[in-house]
């Protein structure tokens, strides 16, 4: 390979830095502290204080916080100045619920009611499941989703997708999305540095949850139902090992998806048929998909992060490190929707892959799918 196609490829994995904790997750509150002694967010090493009562009681991965329903609650500083989530989220938790909620309380909650901005999920009066995002000028409502069961742990997901034309709101208990509704696409408007992000109560205190949580995190992105169901059985991952897919850059061989803790590995037999599948909404950018044959390399094994902490799991001191397609764009081959390649390889080999997109609306300028690990043999 050319120097000018290896140093293309570096290139456009774009201001990379040694791999650090947690920067691909906005927050993260595990709970796993002592009573009394605030919370730690560990993606900014943070420990925040806790309003009214601080009680622990046994979650599904360590200790949860006991939010009483009147009183408890704490502010945190993420979301304040240098993210704007609001262009598409995902909130985890576990929950376990008290018997209903004296009004529609949250979970999280950072929104302007008479601005119709910002961002509110929680719970119904009577637990049913809720998410709002407000676009300046009405609000858009996933409104008294999936029943979470009182007294039971029930793992939640809330996400918003902010899709280029049409935007979704989902809802998935216990790693099953149960509901999807339709908004605006586009990114929603966001208060932040005017509105506190809250947690367990109203940002105006006129509502409080009655429920215990547990190991709560927020992405800058929409988590496939792979990585949900992960960090439903696992936790949420300190250290993210894999990048996964999202809606700007997803990739496959045989439709087999990775997740944040184990690369996407795919083995097929010499000459055998298999196919390579693409898929972006960043309509007409140039793409590509860049391999070598060294290992993948996770994130704690020295893999890198974009500035946007974004996982490059490609080897980049690989010297077979190429791309496939020149980076295609233009009307033979965009704006990329969606893309079928099958292919066969005569001889055994092992290939790392990971496509790129550009992508003006990141700060590193690209968008990386998930790695994927072909052997053939």
């Amino acid at each position: 390979m050319s120097v000018f196609r290896r140093s293309l490829v570096i290139g456009c994995l774009l201001v990379l830095v040694p791999a650090v904790r947690g920067q691909a997750m906005l927050a993260h509150w595990s709970f796993d502290d002592s009573a009394g002694a605030g919370v730690l967010e560990t993606v900014q090493g943070i420990t925040e204080t806790v309003v009214g009562a601080d009680v622990r009681v046994p979650g599904p991965f360590g200790t949860a916080l006991q939010c009483d329903g009147s009183s408890t609650y704490f502010d945190t500083a993420v979301n304040q100045v240098p993210w704007s989530y609001l262009n598409s989220f995902t909130v985890v938790c576990w929950l376990q619920p008290g018997q209903g909620q004296a009004t529609w309380v949250p979970i999280m909650d950072q929104h302007n009611v008479t601005q119709n901005m910002g961002l509110f999920v929680g719970l119904s009066v009577s637990n049913g499941a809720h998410l709002a995002v407000g676009n300046g000028s009405t609000w858009q409502c996933l409104c008294i989703g999936p029943t979470v069961t009182a007294g039971v742990w029930t793992h939640c997901a809330f996400v918003f997708d902010s899709a280029s034309v049409n935007g979704e709101l989902k809802c998935y208990i216990n790693g099953v999305l149960l509901l999807t509704t339709n908004v605006p696409g586009g990114p929603m408007q966001d208060p932040r540095g005017s509105v506190q992000m809250r947690i367990g109560a109203r940002v105006d205190n006129t509502g409080f949850l009655n429920a215990a949580i547990d190991d709560l995190a927020i992405y800058d992105d929409v988590l496939t139902l792979n990585t949900i169901a992960d960090v439903m059985a696992n936790g949420v991952p300190l250290f993210p090992e894999y990048q996964t897919n999202s809606w700007q850059a997803s990739f496959s061989v045989d439709g087999v998806q990775g997740t944040q803790l184990a690369a996407a590995t795919v083995t097929i037999p010499v000459g055998a048929q298999a196919t390579l599948g693409f898929s972006s909404f960043n309509l007409g950018q140039p793409w590509d998909l860049g391999s070598g044959v060294a290992p993948l390399v996770p994130t704690s094994a020295g893999g890198l992060l974009s500035s946007d902490g974004q996982v490059v799991n490609l080897d980049v001191t690989d010297p077979t490190l190429s791309t496939w397609f020149n980076f295609l764009q233009g009307p033979n081959w965009g704006p990329l929707l969606a893309l079928s390649i099958p292919f066969s390889v005569p001889v055994a080999a092992s290939v790392s892959a990971q496509m790129i997109v550009a992508s003006p609306s990141l700060p590193s300028g690209v968008a990386l799918s998930q790695p994927v690990r072909l052997v053939v043999q």
